[in-house]
């Protein structure tokens, strides 16, 4: 039966996650698997972006799917609630989110204020460059190590 079916009473954010939900108890999907993108799953459903994410939302609750920044939404364990270690590594990456975003922010401020001594500022600039690269390899390993 296709989904969405215009005959079934639910709406069709529900239907849809229970497609994706019937997918990973059967197998087409496993755990690590990566979905394909908000838009491109959207366009398969014939459905509305907005639509399909509240399908991936009602999964995310019930612990079936997780989505990182950047990493895309991958499935879980089956039947299964986050560990506690996903949710450690989760919060972390969070949190160098936001320290990335906070960084972007002083280097933005940087480059719009004057300098009085160049020289500080170019050595500022590259520390920050660096925290941000470093930054940058914490959340690639974090997302890594959640999606299995």
């Amino acid at each position: 039966m296709p989904v969405p079916d215009p005959r079934d009473p639910r709406p069709v954010y529900e239907q849809i996650a229970d497609d994706l939900r019937a997918a990973i108890k059967e197998g087409r999907l496993q755990p690590g698997d990566r979905l394909p993108t908000e838009r491109e799953h959207a366009a398969r459903y014939g459905v509305a972006v907005a639509t399909y994410r509240q399908a991936l939302s009602v999964l995310r609750e019930q612990g079936w799917l997780a989505t990182q920044k950047r990493h895309g939404t991958v499935v879980l364990r089956p039947e299964a609630t986050p560990s506690p270690e996903f949710m450690e590594l989760s919060q972390r990456l969070d949190q160098i989110e936001r320290h990335v975003s906070s960084l972007a922010q002083q280097v933005s401020g940087l480059s719009e204020s004057p300098a009085p001594d160049g020289a500080r500022l170019g050595d500022r600039l590259s520390q920050i460059e660096a925290e941000i690269a470093r930054l940058g390899g914490q959340i690639d390993d974090l997302a890594d190590r959640t999606a299995r």
